[in-house]
């Protein structure tokens, strides 16, 4: 953690959250969809790949080093479900502020339960196009 964030978590108890910053020109696609819809700041989206159990940077792949720190941005924190819309489309998007109450929708409220018009997932066997999410702003 920074010097400056140590003094500031020293005098006021808490990090504060820093205003959203703009998109840089080589910002991704989906960043940028989020940011301009409200559903997330602008930044570098990283995600946790389960089969190699390493955290990487969603625009490039380039792996996230462990001990890397970072500082949870809390009361920011979104849940729900995302559902993929093919190559080029934006995601639709079911999702909302856990610590403003929102509670996600059942799985069976989102629709498309009929397995038999998913598409194949990398396993081969039908994918449920809606995936439950918690974006964790850090």
């Amino acid at each position: 953690m920074s010097e400056a964030l140590k003094r500031q978590r020293e005098q006021e108890g808490a990090i504060v959250p820093a205003s959203k910053r703009a998109l840089s020109n080589d910002a991704s696609p989906v960043a940028a969809y989020m940011a301009a819809h409200g559903v997330g700041a602008a930044g570098t989206f990283i995600k946790f790949d389960g089969k190699s159990g390493k955290f990487t940077k969603a625009i490039d792949g380039e792996e996230i080093k462990e001990g890397t720190e970072a500082v949870v941005v809390a009361d920011q924190i979104q849940a729900g479900w995302m559902k993929f819309n093919g190559k080029g489309n934006p995601p639709t998007r079911v999702m909302g502020n856990v610590f403003d109450g929102f509670v996600p929708p059942n799985r069976s409220e989102m629709g498309d339960t009929d397995q038999s018009l998913w598409e194949e997932g990398l396993n081969g066997k039908p994918a449920d196009p809606w995936q439950f999410q918690v974006l964790l702003p850090m």
